[in-house]
């Protein structure tokens, strides 16, 4: 069962506990008490205002009664029942005589028979004014006696007052003919009534009446009290409120008195409590304070605290357990302090160790969640965390993908694996670790960066690639040149046998086959001079291979660019259209004359158209534009094939490295057309690839910017 103050200190418990005692007791019993008296003296207090409020509206009542038979005496004088009739009948002005006389019979002999009476008016049937002794009465035309509202002082009144109205009947007493009037003082009319200072008093009782507007008369008693016991009644005759109010702190002063001395009690009874209280405190809640205070500050590492406290009793007892307690901790604290201090340095020295290796080292758990890794490790913990690589299972792939599944997986892969990151080579050896009670083994990599010696077993099989190249071309040179010779010397006297041939035919039929034999010998004059250039170019090309581990100056001379462009088609045409290749040329009106090698250039267009062809297996379509800009003249050569892939696009200038099938490419056409371009200060560049084709560019600069070929060579 969980204690209910469980947030309380022990030190307060028993103190609170006695205070909530003697509070429930006095306090209820107090609250019990001081109510109930209030609640009886509060009914008897309005029973007496009761009485009081029907002695007094009966007071009221009959001082209104003796006013309406006044103001019914007034009305029946003869002399105002005629003098109004005739008024009222003649319609005679405020200043007429008979108006005079009846002002000056009620002002004489009228007004002050009563006191509380200050003015009177004499109304006709219509309500109108007809006669008025001072022009202060105010009242309506009433059909029977009765009573106006209570008015507040204000204007040149300056006492509080209401009016009484009775009707004028002729002297016959069958017709009425008007009404009287009469205004009355409020404080005088209530001066009068002696009745009043005859009732019992009411423990400072006000009484006052307040009609429907807000006016309020006082009757008896000083000013209304804020918090007051009231009684209410209303007065028929004028509908007038009666209001018997009396303080109610006053008279409800007996029971604050008795409640007053519960609360003089209770604290009486709480100074002894406490003096009680003073010893279990002093030597019961107070050890317990201090043991709970000491437990404390131990949980905090405090391992020096003691309770101290000296008694036979059980919380002396319990105190020196505690401490017993407290220096086996201090003691055990002090010997694990020492150890964790050894086992920190010896981490601090593996720690030295591991980061400084230049090998990678790197842990797994079962789950393949790196649990350490030094800084040489940290290019393949970014390859296990990036999210791109896709989770496939075995170590078949050779690239990096698989082996960074390998290492994720629970079965060790054999051997070692060769993973490339941020450019890097590494060569990763895995060994199982054991894993704690219940967990599946992890496993420790070890990363060796080898990317030097992969840089160098490329140069080494790039130069031993250039030796057999050498060799290569030693033979193709020997065994080609011969035959070339022979081909060029061929073509060369078939073209002197055609121009040999120009004037030949004749007789009756010369003429007729004249233009034909003429365009059959232009036709192989064309064909002669393409077999000729391009048994030079072959020569020059076996001279090329001859010179690759040093390429020699480019033969320059100025040639026409949109001749050279036209020419690299008119020569792949067979191949194009063979594949089913749309070629287009589209050559701006300001390209001119190039200052180069036109042989090595028109080499350079054929290997990129070339690719292009061979990019495009079922067809598609293939353009080269050449514009002058600012630097040169800019060619580029776009074509729909398939693309590049990105992550071959770094490596397709590099010698001997293809896309292409095995047998259809031999890796050298990129990095020879380079190399070429680079011999003319120019340069080739890819600017686009994707799905839809690939797009080269070549910027040559023009014959009047072209730096000296010979000097480019060298560089």
């Amino acid at each position: 069962m969980r204690d209910p103050l469980f947030w309380v200190p022990i030190k307060f418990k028993l103190p609170l506990t006695f205070v909530s005692i003697c509070l429930v007791a006095f306090g209820v019993g107090g609250f019990v008490v001081t109510s109930t008296a209030q609640e009886a003296l509060v009914r008897q207090i309005r029973s007496r205002l009761d009485e009081r409020a029907a002695a007094t509206r009966m007071i009221v009542r009959h001082h209104l009664d003796l006013v309406a038979r006044r103001a019914e005496d007034f009305a029946s004088d003869g002399f105002i029942r005629t003098s109004a009739e005739a008024i009222a009948a003649e319609g005679a002005t405020p200043e007429s005589i008979a108006v005079r006389q009846l002002r000056e019979h009620l002002v004489a002999s009228k007004l002050p028979l009563v006191a509380a009476f200050v003015d009177a008016a004499v109304l006709d049937m219509a309500g109108r004014r007809i006669c008025d002794a001072y022009g202060g009465a105010e009242g309506r035309s009433v059909s029977e006696t009765s009573f106006t509202a209570l008015l507040e002082p204000g204007g040149s009144r300056d006492y509080p007052s209401f009016a009484v109205a009775t009707p004028l009947r002729d002297l016959s007493g069958k017709r009425r003919i008007g009404t009287l009037v009469l205004q009355i003082r409020a404080d005088t009319w209530v001066g009068g009534m002696n009745e009043l200072r005859g009732l019992p008093a009411a423990d400072g009782a006000v009484v006052a009446v307040q009609s429907g507007r807000g006016a309020r008369l006082q009757l008896a008693g000083d000013q209304s009290p804020a918090d007051a016991i009231a009684y209410r009644s209303t007065i028929p005759e004028t509908g007038w409120n009666l209001i018997v109010e009396v303080d109610r702190a006053a008279v409800t002063a007996p029971a604050a008195r008795l409640r007053n001395r519960f609360l003089a009690t209770a604290a009486v009874l709480l100074g002894l409590t406490a003096l009680v209280l003073f010893f279990p405190v002093r030597f019961l809640l107070a050890p317990l304070s201090r043991i709970r205070e000491a437990a404390r500050r131990l949980a905090g590492g405090d391992f020096s605290v003691r309770v101290g406290y000296s008694s036979k009793d059980e919380i002396g007892d319990l105190s020196r357990a505690f401490d017993i307690m407290a220096n086996a901790i201090e003691e055990r604290t002090e010997a694990l302090k020492r150890r964790e201090a050894s086992i920190r340095l010896e981490r601090d020295r593996l720690d030295a160790v591991l980061s400084s290796m230049r090998d990678g080292l790197l842990a797994l758990d079962g789950n393949g969640s790196v649990t350490f890794a030094n800084e040489a490790a940290q290019p393949l913990v970014e390859l296990l965390d990036d999210a791109s690589v896709a989770v496939r299972a075995g170590c078949a792939a050779p690239d990096a993908a698989g082996c960074v599944n390998c290492l994720r997986e629970a079965v060790l892969p054999r051997g070692a694996c060769t993973i490339k990151a941020d450019g890097r080579v590494f060569e990763v050896h895995v060994t199982e670790l054991p894993g704690a009670d219940g967990e599946s083994p992890g496993r420790l990599c070890v990363s060796r960066d080898i990317t030097e010696r992969v840089a160098q077993a490329k140069v080494q099989a790039h130069q031993e690639r250039m030796n057999v190249l050498g060799n290569i071309s030693a033979v193709m040179a020997h065994e080609l040149n011969n035959p070339l010779a022979a081909i060029a010397m061929f073509a060369q006297m078939l073209e002197s046998q055609l121009d040999a041939g120009e004037g030949g035919g004749g007789g009756a039929g010369g003429a007729g086959r004249g233009l034909s034999d003429e365009a059959a010998r232009n036709a192989a004059r064309e064909s002669a001079e393409v077999i000729r250039r391009n048994v030079e170019t072959c020569r020059r090309t076996i001279r090329g291979l001859l010179d690759t581990a040093g390429q020699g100056p480019p033969d320059t001379a100025d040639f026409d660019l949109r001749d050279l462009i036209e020419d690299v088609r008119r020569f792949l045409r067979p191949i194009w259209e063979r594949a089913g290749i749309a070629f287009d040329v589209d050559c701006a009106e300001d390209v001119g004359d190039v200052v180069g090698d036109e042989l090595q250039l028109r080499q350079v267009l054929i290997n990129l158209v070339m690719n292009a062809v061979h990019a495009m297996e079922d067809g598609g379509w293939v353009a080269v534009r050449a514009r002058r800009d600012e630097r040169g003249f800019r060619i580029e050569v776009e074509d729909t094939g398939t693309g590049i892939p990105a992550d071959e696009r770094d490596r397709v200038f590099e010698p001997f490295f293809t896309t292409k099938a095995p047998g259809v490419g031999t890796g050298l056409g990129l990095s020879t057309s380079r190399r070429i371009i680079a011999a003319h200060a120019g340069s080739l560049e890819i600017v686009a690839t994707g799905a839809g084709g690939t797009t080269f560019a070549i910027l040559l600069p023009d014959k009047n910017t072209a730096p000296d070929p010979v000097e480019s060579a060298r560089d």
